[in-house]
């Protein structure tokens, strides 16, 4: 099926406001600082939720932030006609979380990381859809329980600034198991269940180089290997160059690539030209295509089929000492596969729905030249005067894999694992909303806000 969308927004906000005192009480020791987040994201037939308190404690050198967040899931189940065994349903699930995060200034040059994450309940709408469509199938058959879906991460790395403020390079490393909810089949020998526990190890090597004054680019490798399945490799550069006093052009490609059948990539470019000290123009396309996910199924696949994107936008900047702003104007064409045999069970899973996809981006737009950028923005999204979705952290994001697989697909740059930047993923009725970016304890700084409409 092939969309295509029309008028995409996008535009900079600054921040204004007087910096928070510095508190006077301290824990074990270490300056703290508190922030509550919560998030509510709607379809017609989709309810997320999400709210999360994060308590950071600052001992000079070492920083550490606990999270802990409690979401629910609620969907509107409805089998496809030619499926006699479903009947819709509505049903409501709950997640815990918890998580931690290191950061030590081990030498004037060396940071170290590490974080360990669990959590207790399904991890997106879409692994509850397919756990009630296998539950209405399949329940009261010997061999069939009920999922109980929990998992636990852990991450450590290092960042090195090998050449002053001019070349920097991290190393991560991560591991996740998942309890997930199973897929199941039926033949002769009886009911058959599928993997439980998916453990995934992901490598990470990025690079950072200021090479010229005008020139700075952005290079990552990324390994992940899942249980049962073979590696994914992804490889992800950028680049900014000034090409003189007017003119600017930022580049970005990736690719990841998982044997034997997935392939992806995307590459983009902007040209910008400077009006005049605080007035630009510019011009930008991107392209997306993969060949659909890979699945470990049984009987049914309930994989996402192929997809090519490819966006375009015109548009202009204005950056001015106490407020700047972004309008831009373009299409987004979005070419889907059509479904096949084993997977239109699950056509009402993968059914067209209008997610928006927001971003504030604070402390990213200093990898791009920016000076003093906001950094801890928090970013909410408004229907006349009522708030109705608000995130501090990306990472947070209850939806976080769409999320990541959402600002691929619009060639969005990436944000650095464990930023302060903030962004939402949501599916909105037509009306008039605004966005707005702000900081936290009311700080003060320039931060990028992104509206995109995701095929």
């Amino acid at each position: 099926m092939k969309r295509v969308y029309f008028s995409l927004l996008v535009f900079y906000c600054a921040v204004f406001g007087a910096s928070a005192a510095e508190p006077a009480a301290r824990i074990l020791g270490a300056t703290p600082s508190a922030e509550f987040g919560t998030e509510v994201l709607r379809a017609s037939d989709i309810t997320l939720t999400q709210a999360a308190d994060t308590l950071r404690l600052d001992w000079g050198k070492t920083e550490a932030a606990l999270t802990l967040g409690y979401g629910t899931l609620a969907i509107d189940y409805a089998p496809v006609a030619f499926d006699f065994l479903g009947s819709a349903r509505g049903r409501r699930e709950t997640a815990l979380s918890a998580q931690v995060a290191l950061r030590h200034h081990a030498g004037p040059r060396l940071e170290l990381l590490a974080g360990a994450g669990a959590r207790d309940g399904f991890d997106s709408y879409r692994a509850l859809w397919l756990d009630e469509y296998f539950r209405q199938r399949y329940e009261g058959r010997a061999g069939y329980r009920r999922a109980q879906p929990r998992g636990a991460a852990f991450s450590g790395g290092a960042r090195w600034e090998y050449r002053p403020a001019s070349g920097f390079v991290q190393l991560g490393y991560a591991r996740s198991q998942d309890d997930v909810a199973p897929g199941y089949e039926i033949d002769f020998a009886g009911l058959r269940r599928g993997a439980e526990t998916l453990v995934t190890d992901t490598v990470t090597l990025g690079f950072e180089n200021v090479l010229t004054p005008r020139l700075r680019t952005r290079a990552e490798l990324r390994v992940a290997g899942t249980s049962g399945r073979e590696p994914r490799y992804g490889a992800e550069v950028s680049a900014r160059d000034a090409l003189g006093e007017r003119w600017i052009v930022r580049a970005d490609a990736g690719a990841s690539d998982e044997w034997p059948t997935f392939r992806a990539h995307y590459g983009g470019a902007e040209l910008e030209f400077a009006v005049t000290e605080s007035l630009a123009i510019f011009v930008g396309a991107q392209l997306y295509r993969d060949t659909g996910e890979i699945e470990n199924a049984l009987l049914f696949t309930s994989a996402a089929p192929g997809l090519r994107s490819r966006p375009g936008e015109l548009g202009v900047r204005h950056d001015g000492e106490r407020l700047a702003w972004r309008v831009a104007i373009g299409t987004v064409e979005g070419d889907f596969a059509a479904t096949n045999r084993n997977t239109d069970f699950f056509k009402n899973l993968y059914r067209d729905r209008h997610w928006l996809a927001l971003r504030a981006a604070g402390p990213a737009l200093a990898g791009f030249g920016v000076a003093g950028e906001l950094a801890d923005p928090v970013l909410t999204l408004f229907s006349g005067s009522q708030a109705l979705l608000t995130n501090d952290n990306w990472g947070d994001a209850p939806n976080l894999p769409q999320l990541r697989a959402a600002a691929t697909r619009v060639g969005a740059f990436a944000f650095a694992e464990g930023s302060r930047d903030a962004a939402l993923l949501v599916t909105l009725p037509p009306g008039s909303y605004t966005v707005q970016a702000g900081g936290v304890a009311d700080t003060t700084g320039v931060a990028l806000v992104e509206i995109y409409e995701v095929p």
